[in-house]
């Protein structure tokens, strides 16, 4: 007489006629997953996986997450350029404005904005006629 000893494991499965509980190997389930055929219950009722299964269900909401973090993502990335781009043009604005305002205060006093000639009928003119040139903000 041969005695062996084997180790496998077993799955439990109810079948969906009878209720009855028994073992399956979990290779053979895996396989049953996977081709979709027919496997039957001790009582001899066929039972086959057909539908998705949680597994199969997971993983495809798993791709969807994936695909919306991605999507996210990439806004995420769109906003900040944007927002970088918004910052670059309030500085270069600044930047213009300042140099604006500069310009103006030399003409008030009557610096030639081209040469750098101070001319004085240009001053009077300026302190008389338009008082209020130099101190005002540019309004851009």
């Amino acid at each position: 007489m041969t005695t062996f000893t084997a180790v496998d494991t077993f799955e439990i499965v109810h079948c969906y006629k009878c209720g009855i509980a028994f073992g399956m190997p979990q290779d053979f389930q895996q396989r049953r997953l996977n081709d979709k055929q027919s496997f039957y219950c001790p009582a001899g009722h066929g039972q086959v996986y057909g539908g998705p299964t949680d597994r199969d269900r997971a993983q495809k909401l798993a791709g969807q997450l994936d695909i919306e973090r991605s999507r996210v993502d990439s806004e995420r990335r769109q906003r900040a350029a944007v927002e970088r781009k918004i910052d670059y043009q309030k500085r270069a604005r600044k930047s213009v404005s300042t140099r604006l305002q500069k310009v103006k205060v030399r003409v008030g006093h009557g610096v030639c904005p081209c040469c750098n000639r101070t001319f004085k009928a240009l001053a009077d003119h300026m302190a008389t006629k338009h008082p209020t040139y130099a101190a005002a903000k540019d309004e851009a």
